[in-house]
């Protein structure tokens, strides 16, 4: 398959025209190649042909999308393919908070709670997962509930054991934005085992909006995984909810081209 396919294939079409404001200032990107934090930082894409476009990120966002959906961006190589996976990973997040960042939330039940500290539990994922046979478990952990991903599709990365007298579990949970360790099946659900070489993830930004423009204030939390092997961009999850204290979902109404995974 031709790389510039590859792409389209997996990060998908935007299908809505991109006209993104103009206040950039509260974004914060990771700098190419440095990893430095900034507020913006100038990227070069390669197109067929071989052409050569500089952009700002994300200043240039609009542009960026735009030749995505209707351009012909060819990276060449592993190093102008990643380039490409992360001006568009960074301008969808963009795109994705100034979709209707004009308009307030009437009513807000996610900026009070604590997501750098959250529980695996309170989070929208499929909680159905209590099957220790490996068929059975399988069967369990891909029918998803409505409203809810599943763990296994949503962070593939991760890696799950089954449950044995040596293992010692704990609630799964981010402590300061951070986790890592192993998923551990057991007759009551995942649990989790804390170890510092395992695989795993950080929330390195929550920033609350109304994406959908349903009058409730939403929050789109952006996850890097950690770990040897696994691909570092961020992965956007948006969640909302409803009333205080209910439980979290995922926003409806949002094209999951926003949330196409590298």
């Amino acid at each position: 398959m031709k790389i510039n396919n590859f792409l389209f294939l997996l990060l998908g079409l935007i299908i809505f025209p991109c006209k993104l404001l103009a206040d950039h200032q509260h974004f914060t990107f990771s700098m190419p190649f440095s990893g430095d934090k900034g507020k913006h930082y100038e990227i070069q894409l390669t197109f067929l042909n071989q052409q050569v476009k500089k952009y700002l990120v994300p200043n240039d966002c609009n542009q960026i999308l735009n030749e995505v959906s209707f351009g012909t961006p060819k990276p060449v190589g592993l190093i102008d393919k990643k380039l490409w996976f992360k001006a568009i990973n960074d301008c969808k997040y963009v795109a994705m908070l100034h979709l209707h960042e004009d308009k307030a939330p009437v009513q807000d039940f996610v900026s009070n709670y604590d997501f750098f500290n959250a529980r695996l539990a309170d989070l929208p994922f499929a909680s159905q997962c209590k099957a220790i046979d490996d068929k059975e478990f399988a069967e369990q952990c891909n029918n998803r509930e409505p409203g809810k991903l599943t763990i296994a599709s949503y962070f593939p990365f991760l890696e799950f054991m089954v449950e044995s007298n040596d293992i010692e579990t704990e609630e799964c949970r981010f402590t300061n934005g951070a986790f890592r360790g192993m998923l551990i099946r057991t007759e009551e659900g995942i649990r989790c085992q804390s170890n510092r070489r395992a695989r795993g993830l950080r929330l390195i930004s929550v920033d609350i909006s109304d994406l959908n423009n349903d009058g409730y204030a939403d929050a789109l939390l952006r996850i890097v995984p950690l770990g040897r092997g696994v691909s570092r961009f961020p992965i956007l999850l948006p969640l909302t909810r409803l009333q205080e204290n209910g439980p979290f979902s995922i926003c409806e109404g949002l094209t999951m081209d926003y949330m196409n995974k590298q």
